[in-house]
Formats: C-alpha cells, sequence, structure tokens
C-alpha cells in the first residue's frame, strides 16, 4: 500500500527525521517518500485522535485519513448523564408598605398673596462693567499692556491680589485683568 502524506497545518513550514533522513513540507506539499510504517505508526492514529495537521493519501485515491476518522465515530458514544436540576423555591410575598398619613392642607393668608417687589438702591442705577466692557485704553491707564512679558502681566497681577498661577498664559492674564477693572479695582 502507498501512502502520500499532505501537511495541511496552520504553520507554513514543519519537518521531521525518521531513522535520521529528514522530511520537510511546506504548508499543502504532498510527498510519497515518507515510510508506509511510520505513516501508519505516528500519523493514522493522531488524525484518529481528531489532529487536523495532516491528511494520508492512498494513491489509489482513498482518503486513508477520513477513514479513520470514520472509524472513530462508528465506536458507540457513552450516553450523557443528565442532571435534572432543582426547582427553585418559590419567594416569600412581601408584606405590603403601610400608607403614609396625607399632609394637613397649609393655610394661605393675604401677605403670601402679596407679590414680591424688589427693593430699588441709589447704587442700582449705574450700570455695571462687565470684563468685555474694559477696553485697552482702560488696561493702558492702569500700567497694563499687552506688550509686557507674561512675568510682568503675573507680577502686576500679584500686586493687585488677583491669584495667577504658572500655567496662566498671556491672554488669561488680560483676561483676569479686564475682570479685576470691571469689577472696580483701581
Amino acid at each position: 500500500m502507498a501512502l502520500t502524506l499532505k501537511y495541511v497545518g496552520a504553520r507554513a513550514y514543519t519537518e521531521f527525521a525518521v531513522k535520521g533522513v529528514r522530511y520537510g513540507f511546506g504548508r499543502g506539499r504532498e510527498r510519497d517518500d515518507v515510510p508506509d510504517w511510520w505513516i501508519e505508526e505516528m500519523i493514522l492514529p493522531n488524525i484518529a485522535n481528531g489532529g487536523t495537521m495532516w491528511e494520508v493519501i492512498d494513491t489509489k485515491g482513498k482518503d486513508i485519513g477520513k477513514a479513520a476518522i470514520k472509524a472513530l465515530e462508528a465506536k458507540p458514544k457513552p450516553e450523557p448523564v443528565v442532571v435534572e436540576p432543582e426547582p427553585e423555591p418559590e419567594p416569600e410575598p412581601e408584606p405590603e408598605p403601610e400608607p403614609e398619613p396625607e399632609p394637613e392642607p397649609a393655610i394661605v393668608t393675604s401677605d403670601d398673596l402679596q407679590p414680591e417687589v424688589p427693593e430699588v438702591t441709589a447704587e442700582s442705577e449705574e450700570p455695571a462693567m462687565s470684563a468685555s466692557d474694559v477696553t485697552d485704553d482702560i488696561l493702558m491707564d492702569a500700567g497694563f499692556s499687552a506688550g509686557m512679558t507674561r512675568a510682568q502681566m503675573q507680577n502686576w497681577c500679584g500686586s493687585r491680589g488677583i491669584a495667577t498661577i504658572n500655567t496662566d498664559t498671556k491672554a488669561s492674564l488680560t483676561g483676569k485683568a479686564r475682570q479685576y477693572l470691571a469689577e472696580g479695582g483701581e
């Protein structure tokens, strides 16, 4: 019986030695010079156990690898043991919550119905300035200029009690100065 061995494994190349003779296989390569006794002794049991790395082809066209798998499948399989699940106990019903007492209705007086009138003071007649109203001229009058270095801007803000941090940019320091002057500083 002449057998042909074909490698169909995952690696691109594999090789083995039989009595000192090396046989190399690239994926999909067939070789018929591998001894039949070695194929029957080593490869066919591997295929019978579910190995998918090799295919054995009989030169007459009969596929021995598939025949070995069919022979294994023909063995009677043991019947599986069926374990029935235990029924779950029914949960106990939760007691109904006691109804909450209804709140007593509130008494409304005529003082409650009068609308609130905001008190007007003399100071509120002046419109307050926002930071966007502070122009570059106002900043220059206060001694702050966009031409200053960042360190000079931080010094100017620090001398007036404006909190600054190391990550402040010139733009953020200018914004803080505008906000300070809009709130009435200087």
